[in-house]
């Protein structure tokens, strides 16, 4: 599998997928800092790097479903796994060796977007606040959580034997747990309270406030909270506002996903007809 591994890394070093995807993780962090650094000035305000810092897990979410469809779809269409098996490669090594390259890719992405905020962010914004310890723990789940990235279009891309289609779904993927992490989460910023009108009987408005019917509490809430942890973009959300409720459970989730998605990749894949 080592043999196998480091061909991959040579052959992802090669590609202009990836090169390119890191290039748009640079610029979104670019975009980033200088937008935050506008608003700084124009509202005379004093921001510190802990507010760009954490956002590095944003773009792969959506990078890496572009990065591993292609890179590990383009092995079908050239018929480079059905060779692999020929010369006797063990399919578990096929399996893991791709898997490792994108996790490598995922590595390559969070280290190029925390360099970016070094050169940029550091000149920029004051000094990071957050203790040492938060910023290891936000780490540590920023990592795992891009691991379970990788491992999910991995498996895709493994399984399906079309480029094209692995592609679309690898992207419609993406933007739906995109979407479900961006609903979860405004479900849960919904205010207890809202503002109402009251009307008197001279015609005069009055304000009030009101019970919200949207806000969720009790049992429901923790659900939700649940349901944050549970999807993979909740969890950008959660890491890059430096708001994560439960560090554990969220490290637990992960590794729960990275085991789940790839045991199951792996036994699909041992048992797939290869063309």
């Amino acid at each position: 599998m080592s043999r196998l591994f480091r061909a991959d890394l040579r052959r992802l070093k090669k590609s202009r997928i990836f090169w390119g995807m890191l290039l748009a993780e640079v610029l979104f962090m670019v975009m980033l800092c200088v937008s935050q650094y506008r608003s700084m000035v124009k509202w005379e305000e004093t921001y510190t790097l802990d507010g760009v810092l954490f956002s590095v897990v944003h773009p792969p979410g959506i990078l890496l479903a572009v990065i591993c469809a292609l890179f590990i779809g383009t092995e079908y269409s050239d018929g480079t796994i059905r060779n692999k098996i020929i010369t006797g490669q063990t399919r578990g090594g096929i399996y893991f060796a791709g898997l490792f390259s994108c996790a490598a890719a995922a590595a390559a992405m969070l280290a190029v977007g925390f360099l970016t905020i070094a050169v940029l962010g550091i000149p920029m914004f004051d000094k990071m606040e957050m203790s040492g310890a938060m910023f290891v723990c936000l780490l540590a789940e920023s990592i795992l959580n891009v691991l379970v990235y990788a491992s999910l279009y991995h498996m895709i891309a493994i399984l399906c034997d079309r480029k094209s289609y692995t592609a679309i779904i690898c992207m419609v993927l993406a933007f739906a747990v995109l979407a479900a992490g961006v609903w979860v989460i405004a479900r849960l910023s919904e205010p207890e309270y809202i503002q109402g009108m009251l009307m008197t009987v001279d015609g005069v408005q009055d304000a009030m406030m009101e019970p919200n019917p949207n806000y969720l509490s009790g049992t429901l809430r923790e659900v939700f909270y649940w349901l944050l942890d549970l999807i993979p973009y909740g969890q950008c959300l959660e890491i890059a506002q430096r708001m994560v409720v439960n560090p554990v459970r969220m490290a637990a989730i992960s590794v729960g996903w990275i085991l789940v998605i790839n045991f199951a990749g792996f036994w699909c894949f041992k048992n797939k007809d290869i063309r």
